[in-house]
């Protein structure tokens, strides 16, 4: 990604996110010294309790620990991006830290939430100070780093150009340092009697404050001088504020981004980063650093000149972040797991930067919480009643336990575990306390390893003879726990799964409720997003996939037979074609068994083979001419096929996203082998997540890819193999462009300036098989729009904002002029079906009797690749061709639905309705025997 475009494209984010502090500087100025005259004026006076009482309950601090006398801050610094110049909009916010007097505290307050009570309290009474000024046009509290021990104040400056956010500090001399080591409990639990536990978290909330100024004031000097370095702190922050994580209070934040590159540029750090690399280079390179190095995880000492080194503290291994000045651990909020998450996105981002593409992988894609894991689970649990402010702060422990738990239960099967933490709501206020602003319920994600290990039927624990690992092992499975022998002889604790294996999807789910259920006594359901959607494959409550591998043995039978018949041209291969050999059919045809009496259907659906002869005879080969678009189908059939192979989950995100085509009736606006291209895309170039593992988030990401992609101005090419090269791809561009230009319209059958969706592979480059003939620029705007909306809904379904699965398949009626109900008993698969048609408001214009001579009732003949509704479509679109649009469903629907092309085609209204009755009365009389009824849009007066 360092070519000249790319350096372009960084110089145009960096002008966009850059703050032009020569116009913000005079209004921070003059907001921090409002301020500072409202608060400097002021008398010292004891401070209620009452200010923020709920609060100080919460933590448990009883009354007389907490008298605080109010004394005038002793000095107001600002700090942060603001100071350091590394601000990134959108994001505009001033920190200013107001240094609280050594006065106001007693020598032993470090203990039991005593200065956090206390900093509440001054908080509280600036809060009200300030509130009678007006000088702002709104304050409102919030929580640094999302800490609820730590409120801060927000002022809503009127001009609306930042806001101020307030952030209480204390000198480094306030306490005793020693007294805040990591391996010290400063949190005790008196009269239990039990022996106390290091409080690392907790002691590091104090020491955030009390050096948050000085090592301000070490970033400042470095990063104002370094205009590098200030924009690689600023790609940072873009790049981590489009990964969902970003929020999170368990991660890096930008004070912890500008401390790293203050350490990676100085000789302890080995001089990685310099001002004279470039901005890209020394994102790049911070990139390397905590993807390959791990220099996070192993930990580093700030260097700070003038100053005595005091030796490292105690801290937990996986989350290590040093200034030698103080010996603090910065990075005493972040957890292993999101430690690990930080540097798979940093892996990711490094692989999407070596492509061409990967300016827009690294900073305009947005990876949240919906798209980038693939299963997420709720846990609800009633932790919220009570506040726990022991260690890590309120109701950590809770989501702390969660993640350790189903990060032991799921091992090997999942890449990552993750549990967003829960913010508080807006609007709390200090007076009522925590509790009833928190959420109860419990995000968690997970990234699934290869699917086979993912979604094995057994989990073998310990052997029998290891009598202590086999008793943790019951004790953590409880009664799913028991003795097996498998075929090797060995006997060994395990846990099985097994089921049906068209329902091994759900093993993740089955394993996280249980192991959830058992160790949260009391906990409400866990809900897992898994099979919401399974309800639009099944064919007579099965999943018709379970009949592909006797498919698979058909068609090597039938190869066999084929190829021992002694025909005069040698019969070279025989190719599948059919999409159900590729596990890309939504419905798969199953075998019937004649021997056994099975009930024949009337509709047989064929799968197609491609046959191919060899001939040694001249003639007959100089006479041999190949269909082009039979080419393209072999060759797409094959490589998906491999595709299916590679990444196990490509077909039942295929499926889903070929149900939603055709539930929305756009079976004739997009073409199959375009809809498994599309969803093809989304796994060979998944950059930056990982290539989707499971249906749901496959098929969010497949909606996705449909609303945003720039269709008009960008091809998608889509390089199934990884056997384009930059030339082909280049050369797909160049055509792409002519196309859109006009020199080919002749090539495109008239269309100006080509399909309207140009999808390009290796085995066409032009788009000529897949989006030649549609879908047209009209019928793509409405699928887009239709994308748009599902994948809103979606995304609120799996994050629990919302339950309406069911109507990611259900289709507006009311958007079409004219709706054709359909004879159910006459469709070929009545009941593939998936809803009855909610006709709302459409007027009913015909209503046919039931005619009992249809198709369906004549059970002496079989129809064999005969579809009634396709046959149907095409013989409306021969007679009302140029008046309407069809809109169907080829997979199992019973409406059909009819827009007009031009709104002015019939002229008068009272003519219009009588033209329409008149068509109406056509298709009845068309349709005989499969029309039930016919519906017409009721006009507004």
């Amino acid at each position: 990604m360092d070519s000249a475009l790319a350096q372009l494209k960084l110089e145009a984010l960096l002008a966009e996110i850059r703050v032009d502090y020569g116009d913000l500087e005079p209004a921070v100025d003059a907001a921090i010294g409002a301020v500072k005259d409202a608060l400097m004026k002021i008398p010292e006076e004891k401070v209620p309790r009452s200010l923020a009482s709920g609060f100080l309950d919460d933590l448990g601090v009883p009354e007389d620990k907490s008298l605080l006398e109010f004394k005038r801050p002793e000095s107001f610094t600002l700090v942060g991006s603001y100071s350091t110049r590394t601000m990134a909009r959108p994001a505009t916010v001033v920190d200013l830290a107001m240094r609280i007097p050594k006065a106001c505290f007693y020598e032993k307050d470090y203990l039991n939430h005593r200065y956090h009570a206390k900093r509440a309290l001054y908080l509280a009474y600036v809060f009200k100070i300030l509130s009678k000024c007006g000088l702002f046009k709104s304050i409102e509290w919030a929580f640094l780093h999302h800490d609820a021990r730590k409120p801060v104040l927000v002022l809503h400056t009127a001009s609306g150009m930042f806001d101020l956010r307030v952030i209480p500090t204390i000198s480094s001399n306030v306490f005793d340092i020693s007294k805040l080591d990591d391996g010290r409990s400063n949190v005790h639990n008196e009269g239990t009697g039990e022996p106390l536990q290091a409080t690392p978290s907790y002691n590091g909330s104090i020491l955030e404050d009390m050096f948050v100024e000085e090592l301000s004031t070490v970033e400042k000097n470095l990063l104002c001088h370094s205009g590098r370095l200030q924009e690689a702190v600023m790609l940072l922050k873009v790049w981590l504020r489009q990964r969902s994580s970003y929020a999170q209070p368990d991660t890096m934040n930008g004070f912890l981004l500008s401390i790293m590159i203050l350490h990676l540029s100085s000789v302890a750090g080995g001089q990685r980063l310099s001002n004279h690399m470039t901005a890209l280079q020394n994102f790049r390179v911070s990139l390397e650093m905590i993807a390959k190095y791990d220099v996070l995880g192993k930990g580093f000492r700030l260097e700070l000149q003038g100053t005595e080194r005091r030796p490292a503290l105690m801290v937990d291994e996986s989350r290590v972040l040093f200034p030698d000045t103080y010996g603090t651990n910065l990075l005493f909020r972040m957890t292993k797991n999101s430690l690990k998450e930080l540097k798979l996105f940093a892996e990711r981002t490094l692989e999407a930067m070596t492509a061409d593409s990967g300016f827009q992988e690294s900073f305009l894609a947005a990876v949240e919480f919906a798209s980038y894991f693939d299963c997420q689970i709720r846990l609800e649990i009633d932790d919220t009643s009570k506040c726990d402010f022991s260690n890590d702060g309120a109701w950590r422990g809770s989501e702390g336990k969660a993640e350790n738990v189903l990060s032991k239960a799921l091992k090997d099967r999942t890449k990552l575990v993750r549990v967003l933490r829960r913010t508080i709501a807006s609007g709390w206020n200090p007076k009522k306390g925590l509790s009833k602003f928190l959420p109860s319920k419990i995000q968690i994600g997970a990234i699934l390893n290869d699917i086979e290990n993912a979604y094995r039927m057994v989990d073998v624990g310990p052997s029998a003879d290891k009598k202590e690992e086999s008793a943790k092992f019951r004790s953590f499975w409880g009664k799913k726990a028991e003795l097996r022998r498998f075929k090797d002889g060995t006997i060994a604790e395990a846990v099985g799964w097994e089921c049906e294996p068209w329902k091994r999807h759900l093993i993740i789910a089955r394993v996280s409720e249980y192991i959830l259920i058992r160790h949260f006594a009391g906990a409400g359901p866990v809900e897992t997003v898994s099979d919401q959607l399974d309800f639009s494959l099944l064919d007579k409550n099965q999943d018709s996939i379970g009949s592909t591998p006797k498919i698979l043995q058909a068609l090597e039978e039938f190869t066999k037979r084929l190829k021992a018949l002694a025909l005069p041209l040698k019969i070279s291969s025989v190719q599948p074609i059919s999409a159900a050999f590729r596990h890309a059919a939504v419905y798969t045809p199953r075998p019937r068994h004649s021997t056994k009496g099975g009930v024949v259907g009337v509709f047989l659906e064929p799968l197609e083979v491609m046959i191919q002869l060899w001939s040694t005879d001249m003639a007959a080969i100089s006479n041999i001419s190949i269909k082009d678009d039979l080419i393209f189908h072999s060759v797409h059939s094959s490589t998906l096929n491999g595709l299916q192979g590679r990444c196990p989950a490509y077909g039942p995100t295929v499926r889903l996203a070929k149900r939603w085509i055709g539930a929305h009736l756009f079976s004739d606006v997009i073409t199959e082998e375009a809809i498994e291209l599309l969803v093809a895309y989304i796994f060979t170039r998944p950059q930056p997540m990982f290539p989707p593992s499971t249906r749901i988030t496959g098929f969010l990401r497949f909606l996705r890819l449909l609303a945003n992609y720039d269709w008009h101005l960008s091809p998608l090419i889509v390089d199934i193999n990884g056997d384009m090269s930059s030339k082909d791809r280049e050369t797909v561009v160049a055509f792409f462009e002519a196309t859109r230009r006009g020199e080919h319209a002749d090539f495109y059958e008239g269309s100006k300036e080509g399909p309207a969706m140009f999808i390009a592979t290796s085995y066409d480059m032009q788009s000529v098989t897949s989006t030649r003939c549609s879908p047209l620029k009209p019928a793509l705007k409405r699928l887009v729009a239709y994308a748009k909306s599902s994948a809103a809904l979606l995304t609120s379904n799996i994050t629990g904002m919302d339950n309406r699965w069911q109507s990611l398949f259900r289709t507006p009626l009311n958007c079409y002029d004219t709706v054709l109900v359909l004879q159910r008993k006459s469709l070929p698969h009545p009941g593939r079906v998936l809803f009855s048609p909610e006709l709302g408001k459409l007027q009913a214009a015909f209503v046919c009797p039931d005619v009992r001579s249809h198709l369906a009732f004549r059970t002496n003949q079989l129809f064999v690749g005969f579809n009634p509704v396709v046959e149907f479509v095409q013989d409306i679109k021969a007679k009302f061709g140029d008046y309407y649009d069809v809109w169907y469903d080829v997979l199992g629907s019973d409406v059909i639905g009819l827009t007009l092309q031009k709104q002015e085609v019939f002229v008068g209204t009272k003519r219009k309705r009588n033209d329409e009755n008149s068509i109406a009365e056509n298709l009845v009389s068309l349709g005989k025997g499969l029309v039930a009824s016919i519906y017409l849009k009721v006009k507004e007066k």
